[in-house]
């Protein structure tokens, strides 16, 4: 049975937003980022939000990690495979991300992370996009998806 391990609902804080989170909450995506929703924006184009940015999520200058911009960054590529092509995430992986600091991320704000579905082909996803914080650009980046190569991979 195939079965994704994604939960994508309307948001009820949040209109016009979806939750995005793995079903599992012992995960890296719940436990290492937070709450994070996103939303379909035009025909190429997805935004997912981390909703609450905290001192966790800080490096030792009191700004958001630039691991976590890229892990965010990480899971809004699957995002947008999911909200722009209706492609299901569980399953695919990461081929490649190239990133560019640009600017810091402060906490305590949302910080959005803006995916474009450039091309899809049969087995590959590009994408590239930028990590905002409210007028503040703060990353840009693009990368590559590898579309699950068969219903099993999303049971694993």
């Amino acid at each position: 049975m195939t079965r994704s391990t994604f939960t994508y609902e309307p948001d009820p804080e949040f209109p016009g937003w979806h939750t995005w989170k793995l079903d599992n909450g012992a995960r890296f995506n719940s436990l290492g980022l937070g709450r994070m929703i996103v939303r379909r924006e035009g025909e190429r184009f997805s935004r997912v939000r981390l909703v609450h940015t905290e001192e966790r999520h800080s490096n030792v200058h009191g700004n958001v990690h630039g691991g976590v911009t890229m892990a965010l960054i990480d899971v809004a590529m699957f995002a947008a495979m999911f909200t722009v092509l209706g492609t299901d995430a569980a399953g695919a992986v990461t081929l490649d991300l190239h990133n560019q600091f640009i600017g810091a991320a402060r906490i305590g704000r949302p910080l959005d992370i803006v995916t474009e579905v450039v091309k899809e082909t049969r087995r590959l996803v590009f994408l590239r996009g930028t990590a905002e914080q409210e007028d503040h650009l703060v990353a840009s980046f693009m990368g590559t998806l590898r579309k699950p190569s068969s219903p099993v991979e999303h049971a694993r």
